[in-house]
């Protein structure tokens, strides 16, 4: 028996706002997230019928799939699949994530208290523009408490390390990683993407990639009191509101997906903004 395939046009509402990535090895793919996104909508109001898939026609306004695929030295590909468009300005980076949220707009029409892992439930309220005297920010964050996993400890490597002895760790680990699974969620297979992702990480040369990487590991190493939040950001000390929210989202966009296998930078990120604007208030 064939199967039909039946086109589902898009909710009206949408916080979709174009936030395209940065980064040049993702290419556009949106039909992963239209089949998905409507399979789910038809599942949930019990639409669902035998031999029928759903498509929505587009993604949601703002909304944008991308994807790119990484290839083993071993000749295996991995395909990773993300949808850009959140007002936060983050990624979602798995199915289930992304419908979370869409799921509350199309229950309450808005975004405020969605519990999705990017709005966290928050409220949006309008926050007053209101002018501030500068003073001193002082990052407050307890570095033994947090896992110092960095890309330098998955490799091998030390903050020293040069693009060929990356590759040459890179390469020598992968080859005596053991795959005896089809599972996605093995060991063999979670150690490949630990060390891609590592390789990856140590190969960005922004302001927000490596550097901040190894300015997070020197915090950590030197202790309290040799911060200076504003670098971790990469605002002027003397940023204002608006322009650290703007950077701080910036710096997430980018490290969010890293969160697992590099924990410290997320942390800084968030105490050197909060360190900033406790400076403000």
């Amino acid at each position: 028996m064939s199967t039909s395939e039946v086109t589902v046009p898009v909710w009206g509402t949408s916080d979709g706002v174009h936030v395209p990535p940065t980064n040049q090895s993702l290419y556009r793919d949106d039909s992963h997230y239209r089949y998905h996104l409507a399979n789910l909508w038809a599942k949930r109001a019990g639409a669902t019928r035998e031999d029928t898939t759903f498509k929505l026609n587009q993604l949601p306004t703002g909304y944008s799939g991308w994807q790119r695929t990484r290839q083993y030295p071993d000749g295996r590909r991995h395909v990773d699949r993300y949808l850009y468009g959140h007002p936060s300005g983050r990624r979602f980076d798995s199915m289930p994530k992304a419908w979370t949220h869409f799921q509350h707009w199309l229950e309450f029409g808005h975004g405020n208290g969605c519990p999705c892992v990017l709005c966290g439930g928050r409220t949006v309220t309008a926050t007053p523009q209101i002018a501030h005297e500068y003073s001193p920010a002082v990052m407050n964050l307890d570095c033994s408490k947090i896992a110092l996993t960095t890309p330098y400890s998955i490799l091998g490597l030390g903050l020293t390390a040069t693009n060929d002895q990356i590759r040459q760790a890179y390469t020598s680990r992968f080859l005596v990683v053991e795959i005896d699974s089809d599972d996605p969620t093995s060991y063999g297979h979670r150690s490949l993407v630990s060390l891609s992702r590592a390789k990856e990480m140590l190969e960005d040369e922004r302001p927000i990639g490596r550097q901040l990487l190894d300015r997070c590991i020197r915090f950590a190493k030197e202790g309290q009191g040799k911060d200076e939040p504003w670098n971790f950001l990469g605002v002027a000390r003397d940023a204002s509101e608006e322009q650290i929210e703007t950077a701080y989202q910036v710096c997430k966009a980018n490290w969010s997906e890293y969160e697992r296998w590099a924990p410290l930078v997320l942390r800084c990120i968030e105490a050197g903004r909060g360190a900033m604007l406790r400076a403000l208030s």
